[in-house]
């Protein structure tokens, strides 16, 4: 029944309440993790399902997961369960008075470029390590989602200009330039490892050994590995990459509406986010610039 049901959920996502295909990818994720949380406990039926026993899921999450990964599983449980009463697959809600409360922006956490240094510092021993890089520099060095990386296509790079024309958040493009050390890897891996992998026609550059273009999970759990088999002993994600490309700028005193174009940000209130990350290398140059020639006209007097 369990199984029918999380089909069935799907199934509307797709073509009745119809979400994009990240969307869609990301909240059969969630769902399936909630599913198995739900085994786990001995639930068989939706009916079951008590507002105690979310609660407690949501805790262990907040254990795992970043503020804005719980907030999206958190979503995507509320959205399941207002679907289930809707359709008639059971009576109660449970989640009716659970608050999302991990909503809101926060301040991005970031690593230090040393971090990033020591995460891309792992033997390139096979093929597979050679994409890897080129991924991770491809997320470092053009600040791109994890979902634009994976779905970068051939006709997206233009070798000439060394730009990649990025296709973001509603559909809206906007190019983004590639630094000499990511084009080179990226090169490397198109040319002499991916095609060994080749085995189905696909425009996806991205591709695994058997020839089928890498997932969002694929990205997460390779990072997890680097870090494991490199010593960082940091929390990292894809988006943990594009903040340090995004404070990496603004450190370079780089305009932020640039800023907001390079990431395709909408909004720049979003982007004005980074500004408060560098809030101790501002107090820095506030005491060196405003405080210490105070202190010299003190000395003169």
């Amino acid at each position: 029944m369990m199984k029918q049901l999380f089909e069935d959920y799907l199934y509307y996502l797709k073509f009745v309440d119809p979400h994009s295909h990240n969307t869609i990818e990301s909240y059969s994720y969630d769902l399936k993790q909630y599913f198995e949380y739900l085994d786990k406990i001995d639930i068989k039926k939706i009916e079951d399902v008590e507002y105690i026993m979310i609660v407690n899921y949501i805790h262990q999450l907040q254990d795992r997961y970043e503020i804005t990964t719980v907030s999206r599983k958190v979503t995507l449980i509320k959205q399941f369960h207002n679907y289930c009463v809707q359709y008639g697959k059971t009576k109660y809600n449970p989640t009716s008075h659970i608050e999302n409360r991990t909503r809101g922006k926060n301040l991005p956490k970031t690593i230090s470029l040393d971090d990033v240094r020591q995460l891309l510092s792992f033997d390139l021993k096979e093929g597979k390590d050679y994409m890897d890089r080129a991924i991770l520099l491809i997320l470092f060095r053009c600040g791109l989602r994890v979902s634009e990386c994976i779905n970068l296509e051939f006709a997206q790079i233009y070798d000439d200009e060394k730009w990649l024309r990025i296709l973001g958040k509603g559909n809206k493009e906007r190019l983004v330039p590639i630094a000499k050390d990511a084009y080179e890897s990226l090169q490397y891996y198109i040319k002499l490892v991916r095609p060994s992998f080749v085995k189905n026609s696909t425009n996806k550059i991205f591709i695994n050994d058997k020839g089928n273009p890498i997932t969002r999970q694929y990205v997460y759990r390779m990072i997890q590995l680097k870090k494991e088999e490199t010593g960082l002993d940091v929390p990292v994600s894809p988006h943990t990459l594009r903040h340090v490309f995004a404070t990496t700028l603004l450190d370079k005193e780089v305009d932020l509406r640039l800023i907001q174009e390079i990431l395709g940000h909408a909004d720049i209130s979003t982007t004005q986010i980074y500004t408060h990350v560098n809030k101790d290398k501002m107090k820095a140059q506030y005491n060196q610039y405003i405080v210490d020639p105070f202190k010299k006209g003190e000395e003169e007097e």
